[in-house]
């Protein structure tokens, strides 16, 4: 089992291709080995794929995952913290067709070998059968196409989403294609969503094939390893269950903000966790 960082602790939309190589630095101080970044942080480099590819080798670093929204029953899509360029993908065909085949072709061309989806977030109305129905074209088209190219597409559960709790990602799952789609199974959303941990990893083990560790505490992301989520009992668990891939741990930016630290300070003390409490089991 391999340990990653993600970039989200340096904020979201906000790492630019001057800034990247020092965020992978200090990913890179603090003893992790990957990481996983959102595709709004990679496209100013499509196109200059080994410029990219020479700072992980410089650096040391694999690239995990590609963090990507999805969006699957929304009409239009908007955009405006892209690039002015990406705000012509106006539906969600085109940016299924446009956006996520060059996210994959750059991923094959870097070394990643994950797309982690998110997205279906809750609207007013009441969720519909046909809400799902669209979820699950649209993942299985992106599965099928990053499988042909050697990337496996995940998808990511979230608290805001309508895939959140174990009866809802049972219909998902009922409706995507296994070999297809898969599963990142985010333990602070799952726990935030009242799910249990244990129950979704037996019941789900064989499509889970992305990790992330968030922690939760009293109804709030909390810093890694100073929530109640138990990793320490979550990691024999996947070990068992013959889970040997990416876990990625996950202080997003106002998580760094609460607790008054810098993405540096607390990648180091995520990695001081592992070290002293979960890289013996």
């Amino acid at each position: 089992m391999k340990f990653g960082y993600h970039t989200e602790s340096w904020g979201w939309k906000t790492i630019t291709p001057r800034s990247f190589p020092l965020v992978l630095n200090q990913i890179s101080e603090s003893g992790f080995k990957g990481f996983e970044t959102h595709d709004v942080d990679i496209l100013p480099f499509l196109g200059r794929e080994k410029d990219f590819f020479d700072m992980l080798s410089e650096k040391q670093l694999q690239l995990a995952s590609i963090h990507i929204y999805g969006y699957f029953y929304e009409p239009t899509i908007h955009l405006p913290h892209l690039m002015p360029w990406f705000n012509r993908f106006r539906t969600r065909i085109s940016w299924i067709w446009k956006h996520v085949p060059k996210i994959i072709n750059f991923a094959v061309k870097v070394g990643c070998k994950r797309l982690v989806i998110i997205g279906g977030e809750k609207k007013e109305e009441r969720i519909k059968d046909k809400h799902y129905l669209k979820m699950a074209k649209t993942l299985n088209k992106i599965g099928k196409i990053s499988k042909n190219c050697g990337v496996k597409t995940t998808y990511h559960p979230m608290k805001q989403s309508i895939v959140s709790r174990i009866g809802q990602l049972a219909k998902l799952c009922e409706l995507t294609d296994p070999d297809y789609v898969y599963l990142t199974l985010d333990t602070g959303h799952w726990v935030a969503s009242g799910g249990n941990l244990v129950e979704v990893i037996k019941t789900y083990h064989k499509r889970i094939r992305h990790i992330h560790f968030r922690d939760f505490k009293e109804g709030k992301f909390v810093e890694f390893g100073t929530g109640t989520i138990d990793f320490s009992n979550l990691l024999k668990l996947l070990n068992f269950m013959g889970y040997d891939d990416w876990v990625i741990i996950e202080n997003d930016y106002k998580i760094i903000n609460s607790a008054r630290t810098t993405p540096l300070r607390s990648a180091k003390k995520a990695k001081m966790y592992i070290k002293h409490y979960l890289s013996m089991l």
